[in-house]
Order: structure tokens, then C-alpha cells, then sequence
């Protein structure tokens, strides 16, 4: 069912630009940022608006991903979450694992506050149910949630900004043009999942065919 109220592009964009972080202000204008959100809402940004209304598009991911539901279910919606919240809800899978699924929160009418949760982590589901999705997607840039169980957290931001902390001793980074530390790559991630094994696949290592 296609998502009555929808916002245009341009209101999404406003939506997403109060909930930047700050650091990412300054990158360019607000005209520009405006310009620039409003053409990923309607086109990008996993198409928010045009996988909102285009049944065609949606029966493509229907046929490609093949788990049952018809073309429908995979629209996205626009949903009124709770009292002054309405949020784009998007099924998606991991990876594309149709073992992983999960709702995209992609964009909100005002950023998401910790009492927020209740109301999405009860509506995402309800409007994918066909799914059974375990777990929602949220973009935020509060510094953090309490109550949650732990997950991912992607942080955006040049470089310059996210440097200048110390570094442990024996880290390092060196170039390299061939295979050569490639097992000690590899040993060093599955390290990492045996120390965190409710996180498998948190970061990964290309292959040797990518590199």
C-alpha cells in the first residue's frame, strides 16, 4: 500500500539537515546541503521517496531478493510512529542476506530521542511483519542510548577531525603493493570476532581477489 501524506523531497531534506551532526555542517552551504539531500531523498539514499510510490521498482526487489511477499511489501512508508514523529521505514537485508533482515529508519520528521524507542521498535516491525525483522536502523548523531543492546555505530567525519587521539604501540600503518601480510590480516579479524563472537562480520577483510 502506497504511504498516504507523503513529504517531498525538500521537506525530507529539512528533516535530515536538523539531524546532522554538527561536525558536517561546515562542509558546504545550507542551500547547497538542502540541494544536495534533496536529490538523494528522491533518488538515492535506497530511492526513500521513489521506493515509497513506484510499484514497478519495488516488484524488481521482489523478484531479486525471492522471499515470498509480493511487490507491496517492499514499498517503502512513510509512518506516523507516535505524537509529533513520523519516520521513512524501508525493509532491507544485511549484506543482502535474506537471513538478515532489518528496517531502515531513514529520515524522521525531528531527531530521534531515547524515548523515541518504543514507539519505532514497535511500529518497523508491524509494517513489515511478512519479514520478521529483528532489529531497526536508526541515524543519529546524539552521542548515545542507554538500554539498548549493544550494535554497530558508523561514525562520519573528515579525517582531520577524527584524528589526534594516541595510538597503541603496536599499531602501525604501512603501505603495502602485494598479498604478503595477507594471513596476518586475516588472523588479526578473526581475533576480533573470537573476542566478540555476538558480532561476527562487524568489520571485515576484502579478498584476495578484491585487493
Amino acid at each position: 500500500m502506497i504511504s498516504e501524506n507523503l513529504p517531498t523531497a525538500a521537506e525530507l531534506a529539512r528533516f535530515s539537515l536538523v539531524a546532522q551532526h554538527p561536525l558536517t555542517l561546515g562542509w558546504c552551504s545550507e542551500p547547497e546541503r538542502l540541494a544536495n539531500l534533496a536529490e538523494e531523498h528522491a533518488f538515492d539514499l535506497q530511492f526513500d521517496l521513489q521506493l515509497a510510490t513506484d510499484l514497478e521498482l519495488a516488484g524488481k526487489r521482489a523478484e531479486f531478493i525471492n522471499v515470498g511477499p509480493p511487490a507491496e511489501a517492499y514499498l517503502n512508508r512513510w509512518v506516523t510512529v507516535s505524537s509529533g514523529l513520523d519516520a521513512m521505514f524501508s525493509i532491507r537485508f544485511k549484506g543482502m542476506d535474506v537471513g538478515k533482515p532489518f528496517v531502515d529508519v531513514s529520515v524522521t520528521s525531528r531527531p530521534v530521542l531515547a524515548q523515541d524507542f518504543p514507539a519505532l521498535i514497535e511500529s518497523a516491525p508491524r509494517e513489515y511483519g511478512d519479514f520478521h525483522p529483528p532489529r531497526i536502523r536508526i541515524w543519529s548523531a546524539a552521542e548515545g542510548f542507554s538500554g539498548l543492546r549493544p550494535d554497530q555505530r558508523v561514525l562520519a567525519a573528515p579525517l582531520t577531525e577524527l584524528g589526534g587521539g594516541e595510538v597503541a604501540p603496536e599499531l602501525r600503518l604501512k603501505p603495502t603493493a602485494d598479498l604478503s601480510n595477507y594471513a596476518d590480516a586475516q588472523a588479526a579479524y578473526a581475533a576480533v570476532d573470537a573476542a566478540h563472537p555476538k558480532h561476527p562480520g562487524q568489520a571485515g577483510l576484502l579478498s584476495e581477489e578484491d585487493l
